[in-house]
């Protein structure tokens, strides 16, 4: 079973929204994807109607347990919308090699289908197996 997870609205004074504007920040000056191999990771366009298109970023294939994970993603374009999370406002997720329930993570939000050459970057951090915390950056071009 993979999480689906989109974004909400949320109280702009609190501490979750304080992280999730530092992330965004760091996101925007961040220009290089890290070299992942402990995962899979991708982003995915799907034309959800003559206006709009869904994009969905999935976090799945595990090599190592994975602890307190955080991810992020943003786009380059122009919206009021929030940008979709997992466990910065939401509770975080594991990935773990015994969990047989919980396989991957996805995130979802939606763009205009006016919109041409869209870039995200993603922002994947949480403890691996020694307990030591890792970041990895995906960039991703349309």
């Amino acid at each position: 079973m993979i999480i689906l997870i989109t974004g909400c609205n949320t109280d702009k004074t609190s501490e979750e929204y304080k992280i999730y504007n530092n992330y965004i920040k760091e996101l925007k000056e961040n220009t290089e994807s890290s070299d992942i191999t402990t995962y899979s990771i991708n982003i995915e366009l799907k034309k959800i109607t003559d206006e709009e298109t869904m994009y969905v970023l999935t976090l799945d294939n595990a090599q190592v347990d994975m602890y307190d994970i955080e991810v992020i993603v943003i786009h380059n374009q122009e919206t009021d919308d929030i940008f979709p999370t997992s466990g910065i406002f939401e509770e975080k997720i594991d990935l773990t090699k015994e969990n047989e329930e919980i396989k991957g993570i996805q995130l979802i939000g939606f763009i205009d289908n006016e919109i041409k050459d869209i870039g995200f970057k993603a922002m994947i951090k949480y403890i691996d197996e020694e307990g030591n915390e890792k970041k990895d950056y995906y960039i991703k071009q349309f």
